[in-house]
């Protein structure tokens, strides 16, 4: 390993903008759950991030890879809701754990906090 480098560890480079969408209320039916597609904006910040702990049986079965979890913060940044889009089964649920204790800066849009949605990778490697 590296300097700074932890097995299951999460870099900055980790964390991808595949475009975030904003979470807004309809104005028209009061529906909080209309979601708006906003091009050219950065995902908000990662002020908090826990690293995943690398499942037991993944490492003695040698797995490692990519954990893409679609994740939902609330206005105050902390991360409500996750969905896993794609991975190693053995190594999802380590990346959800920690996920969910990610807080982020707030997304501000006109000086209101919004819900915002984005995609972050979760990356687990082995150290050979």
């Amino acid at each position: 390993w590296g300097d700074g480098d932890v097995e299951g560890g999460i870099l900055d480079s980790d964390i991808v903008d595949i475009g975030p969408s904003i979470l807004g209320i309809n104005r028209k039916n009061g529906n909080s759950h209309e979601t708006f597609q906003l091009t050219h904006v950065q995902p908000p910040r990662l002020i908090k991030r826990v690293s995943p702990v690398y499942p037991a049986v993944a490492k003695k079965a040698f797995i490692d890879g990519v954990v893409s979890i679609e994740a939902v913060t609330d206005i105050y940044g902390r991360v409500v809701n996750v969905k896993v889009t794609s991975g190693h089964p053995l190594l999802r649920s380590a990346a959800v754990q920690a996920v969910k204790q990610w807080i982020y800066e707030p997304f501000i849009i006109n000086g209101i906090p919004r819900p915002v949605s984005f995609v972050v990778d979760v990356k687990f490697k082995l150290h050979r």
